[in-house]
């Protein structure tokens, strides 16, 4: 719907991050870690490049 309206914005999905960039990751307490933390890496990139990012993720840990 954003960019229906022209904002510039992409969708960044849990699932999609790791089948792909977090793909050699387990689930682990140390992997999901990981795994959220790339999420934010690759979130914060998008949004100095403009676009607006919706983020789909599940963290099993209150403080990640």
């Amino acid at each position: 719907r954003l960019c229906e309206k022209g904002v510039a914005a992409y969708m960044l999905d849990g699932d999609k991050l790791r089948r792909g960039l977090c793909g050699d990751l387990g689930f682990s307490d140390d992997d999901r870690i990981e795994n959220i933390r790339r999420a934010a890496e690759v979130a914060g990139l998008f949004r100095d490049a403009g676009l607006v990012t919706p983020c789909t993720f599940i963290s099993p840990f209150a403080a990640v």
